[in-house]
């Protein structure tokens, strides 16, 4: 594995995916030039978690993004978990530090900062959230922590939910009744819509869309998905993917160099 870095004093930072992307690298980049850091990040192709568990722990990096099924395939490789790590199980940040891996989910902070930047009703807001992947799960423990009232679950396969300790109040659906649930919020914890993760092009039909306020999808990327589409052409709310990549990578820039960058003056560099 060669990297091109500047000198020999440049703190590296990566990212692993099997289908790597360039969004995490611009946003990293970008805040580093913008703060005149010494940093570089570099995206690597990883195919499965045995690889990405050598790269941790032969590669000399300062930080590292997880994309899935990463996030939950390492977690009981970390050698230190911040509590939002150990209750969602599932990592997508990684600070190496003397030979030691510390494991954090910026995921929640992303979803987190956008639902209050949202101010949605907590009784009124009826939630399906789809998945139950490590995206899935994150979402579900903080909807929980913000005391929202009334959510629902949907996946192909409930027994990824076995783990998640749900109570009774909350309602599971099967997979081929998702688009007659009652909801008025969508949260996509899928990859459906992301380009090439899958054949299916949306994951919920028009009908569904119809009954929705806000949609928040979790996919990222290059042109508008059928979901995005469908959403703006009902006038529905729609935020999107890269939204929720911005305010992750905002908190991994300050876990990998405990600095803070101007998101304005990032947001126009990046545009």
């Amino acid at each position: 594995m060669k990297f091109k870095i500047p000198n020999n004093k440049t703190s590296l930072c990566i990212s692993l995916a099997s289908i790597p992307g360039n969004t995490g690298s611009i946003l990293h980049n970008s805040a580093y030039k913008l703060t005149g850091l010494n940093y570089i990040y570099i995206p690597i192709k990883c195919s499965n978690h045995h690889q990405a568990y050598k790269i941790l722990k032969n590669l000399n990096f300062k930080g590292c993004s997880l994309s899935m099924p990463l996030k939950q395939k390492l977690l009981n490789k970390i050698d230190y978990l911040d509590p939002i790590s150990k209750k969602t199980k599932s990592i997508n940040t990684i600070l190496k530090k003397n030979d030691k891996l510390y494991g954090y989910n910026t995921d929640y902070y992303a979803l987190d900062r956008l639902l209050k930047e949202n101010k949605l009703n907590k009784t009124k807001t009826k939630i399906l959230i789809l998945g139950n992947g490590g995206v899935a799960k994150t979402s579900y423990e903080l909807i929980k922590d913000l005391k929202f009232k009334n959510i629902n679950l949907s996946s192909r396969n409930f027994k990824r939910y076995d783990d998640w300790k749900i109570n009774k109040k909350i309602k599971i659906f099967k997979w081929k009744n998702r688009n007659k649930i009652d909801a008025n919020l969508l949260i996509n914890a899928t990859p459906i819509g992301m380009s090439k993760a899958t054949k299916e092009k949306s994951p919920v039909s028009i009908s569904l869309i119809k009954k929705l306020d806000v949609i928040i999808d979790f996919t990222i990327n290059k042109k508008e998905n059928t979901l995005e589409k469908n959403s703006r052409k009902l006038k529905k709310k729609y935020l999107s993917g890269k939204i929720l990549s911005f305010y992750q990578g905002i908190r991994q820039f300050n876990i990998y160099t405990n600095k803070t960058v101007n998101e304005k003056k990032l947001i126009k560099i990046i545009k």
